[in-house]
């Protein structure tokens, strides 16, 4: 096999069976040995990337390395004892039922001088586990007198592109029709899959915190090309036209982008240490400072040409004024009054509220305009961001304290892959702590060409514990299948359709009656993929007779749900122990558990675009106090007081913020409940809204109080100008 044209690198690896310890006490059985009497593994073939510690030396049988995010404890200096079993007890720890036997085999100690992370360590199911890898010499020292399962680790000349003529020559080969040949670019797939929903999420907060941003700056742009103005009339003295004017604020204007710009590159690359986060983290092989010239020029760029066109109306507009720059026909009172002030002052508002709301919602006019429909476009794009973020956030965290959302139909799944499980079903059946048991087979199938993992189940014991249905039906007849999202479009069925299913050796129709959460158990897809059906369907399409016990034609796998009451953890304890390798713990999909690891991300976005609106309500209300004064002047001599003028302040900024709460609080639950659709649609699961309503009024009052904090720095300007001065003022 290993001479085979399509092999460049292999490696026999041989997986001693141990009862592990740490600490006094055994770690559980996701915890495996593994190790090669050569210096192939980890180096030419599933190579190690050291992430704390050092290699061990291979010719130190009391050194080990373990996988990345070991838990329980375990890291760099920590003591394993491994009381490994005897070649005699094989047959009890692979292929029967009960409770683990006491190993009769030798014993060993190994410090642990090293975590290491590989391909083969990444989760590729939704079944947590950990691997310590033994030196050669220790491999060598106990691998005859021990329980061990052995494999050959195999890379491809040409990667994927070769697995399907590597199948077949090893079919071939004297015996090779009987091996089992895993291809782990399923379990490779979930992970890219995981970790490129982790890279869509941060492009939308980079677009979202630039839209935000993009406000800000445009008011910023809009006030520096009416200040520059001011120049204008001696410049046009001097024989400057309008298109000078124009290419003289252009450069001002590109000057304060090239300056912007290279800050924002310098800030990316000091950050960058901090990312990637998740799965992408470990993976990473360049830590440290980075400059990615791929994607931080054509930014740069970009940056650089958006300032540029969010500049060029203000600045084209002052270039092409004719008159005095900030002057306009009228005075500023000719402005039309709004008529939430007008409202206010005929139901009798306090002279402050009545001022405060007039701020708020009229523009002005010549030197006195202030950027109104900014303020409230900044403010109400931040109660969005929150409020949309709010539902997303919860909606997740209901998607992972939900396991049925996510395909997590059992409490408890029980595996005998080489014998039918009809022995322990009378057992089961009278433990009154179970309440529903379903049973059948998870098999392979290829669905027009697509390998496509395969539930088939029918119950045993109360209702059936079938994937939960996403849209249409679950199936009812032989040839009835449900699909998952993902799967659907690889395939590219739609429900409704008869599709050719090819089961063992035989391909037979079916109808796709709807699509589901397929639990996340094979290595063809993860999250999103797989296919439901009955498994009398199954039986019939893989031609089995009845009462066959043909390979593939019985039911080897259990599923359970504990029966409800107090007692479900020691009703859980007992069957693990009673069944011990084949009682399997559910878990969350790896999809979901690496997205998890990201899952203040919608805070993150919710903050940064509620900082950009808190900054245009400031400098909205920092421009207006400048651009009134001589208003605020002409109330002073008519009697306004410092407090007068400050709650003036305080009541235009509420004012803002509550029109903002009152826009922005519906447009974000719609946000962010089509934020959540494109998530679940993306993840494959069952999508269900979560509304927190009392986060959201948490919002609306914490965006109340921050109106009233911002109001602060202005309301004294405002209340510290002095009336003669302003009254004075040209």
């Amino acid at each position: 096999m290993r001479r085979l044209p399509q092999v460049i690198a292999s490696a026999q690896v041989a997986y001693p069976q141990a009862l592990i310890s740490a600490g006094g006490r055994d770690l559980p059985s996701s915890w495996s040995l593994a190790g090669s009497t050569g210096n192939v593994l980890g180096r030419s073939l599933n190579r190690w990337k050291i992430l704390a510690g050092r290699l061990p030396d291979p010719n130190a049988p009391g050194q080990a390395l373990v996988s990345y995010d070991p838990g329980y404890g375990i890291g760099v200096g920590s003591v394993l004892h491994l009381a490994f079993y005897a070649p005699a007890q094989a047959r009890s720890l692979f292929s029967q039922f009960g409770a683990l036997p006491v190993p009769g085999g030798s014993a060993a100690t190994v410090r642990v001088v090293g975590i290491e992370a590989s391909v083969g360590d990444f989760p590729a199911g939704s079944s947590p586990s950990q691997t310590v890898y033994l030196t050669p010499a220790l491999v060598r020292r106990v691998e005859k007198g021990t329980a061990t399962a052995v494999a050959d680790g195999v890379r491809m000349r040409d990667g994927a592109a070769s697995i399907a003529a590597f199948t077949a020559a090893v079919a071939r080969l004297p015996g090779g029709a009987a091996l089992y040949v895993n291809n782990g670019d399923g379990a490779n797939l979930q992970v890219q899959h995981s970790i490129r929903l982790q890279a869509v999420a941060w492009w939308v907060l980079a677009a979202v915190a630039g839209l935000a941003g993009a406000v800000v700056i445009a008011q910023v742009l809009t006030r520096q090309a009416a200040a520059d103005a001011a120049d204008y009339p001696r410049l046009r003295a001097l024989g400057m036209r309008p298109g000078d004017l124009l290419v003289l604020g252009l450069a001002r204007m590109a000057a304060m982008a090239l300056a912007g710009t290279v800050a924002a590159i310098g800030v990316a690359v000091a950050l960058s240490p901090l990312t990637p986060v998740g799965e992408a983290a470990v993976a990473e092989s360049s830590p440290g400072l980075f400059f990615d010239a791929a994607v931080l020029l054509p930014g740069m760029l970009l940056i650089f040409l958006a300032v540029l066109a969010l500049g060029a109306a203000p600045a084209r507009l002052q270039a092409f004024r004719r008159g005095v720059p900030g002057h306009q026909a009228g005075p500023a009172c000719s402005a039309r009054l709004s008529a939430a002030g007008l409202w206010l002052a005929r139901a009798g508002g306090s002279a402050s509220a009545v001022i405060g709301i007039r701020y708020a919602f009229e523009r002005g006019r010549g030197r006195d305009a202030v950027p109104v429909v900014t303020a409230f476009l900044g403010a109400t794009l931040g109660v969005v961001a929150l409020a949309g973020t709010a539902v997303f956030g919860a909606s997740l965290a209901h998607l992972l304290a939900t396991p049925r959302l996510y395909g997590g139909i059992s409490d408890l799944q029980i595996e005998n892959p080489d014998g039918h499980i009809t022995s322990i079903l009378p057992a089961l059946r009278r433990d009154h702590g179970i309440g529903q048991i379903s049973g059948g087979t998870a098999a392979t199938v290829r669905i027009r060409g697509v390998a496509v993992d395969a539930l088939a189940e029918r119950s045993y014991q109360g209702a059936l514990l079938e994937p939960p249905i996403i849209a249409g039906h679950a199936p009812a007849g032989p040839r009835q299948i449900v699909l998952g999202d993902t799967t659907l479009r690889q395939v590219g069925a739609q429900v409704g359709e008869r599709v050719p299913v090819t089961v063992g050796g035989r391909t037979v129709p079916f109808t796709v009656v709807g699509t589901a959460v397929v639990p996340d158990f094979g290595v063809s897809g993860g999250l999103g993929t797989g296919a439901g059906m009955t498994f009398p369907g199954y039986l019939s399409a893989a031609g089995c007779g009845t009462g066959s016990s043909a390979a593939g034609c019985y039911a080897d796998g259990i599923v359970i749900t504990l029966a409800p009451g107090t007692g479900r953890a020691g009703a859980l304890a007992r069957l693990e122990t009673a069944y011990g390798n084949g009682a399997v713990l559910p878990a969350k999909p790896t999809t979901l558990v690496n997205f998890g690891q990201v899952a203040d991300l919608p805070l993150i976005l919710g903050l940064a675009v509620a900082l950009f609106g808190s900054g245009t309500l400031l400098h909205f209300l920092f421009v207006s106090a400048a651009r009134r004064r001589r208003e605020v002047g002409t109330l002073k001599a008519l009697g306004f007081v410092r407090r007068q003028v400050a709650a003036a302040v305080a009541c235009q900024s509420i004012a803002v913020v509550v029109v903002a709460i009152a826009l922005g609080m519906p447009l974000g639950i719609a946000a962010g409940r089509l934020g959540w659709d494109l998530a679940a649609s993306s993840f494959g699961v069952v999508d269900q809204i979560a509304i927190p309503v009392r986060e959201l009024a948490t919002i609306a009052a914490a965006a109340v109080v921050l109106a009233v904090a911002a109001a602060a720095g202005p309301a004294i300007f405002a209340a510290g100008l002095r009336p003669a001065a302003l009254l004075r003022a040209e």
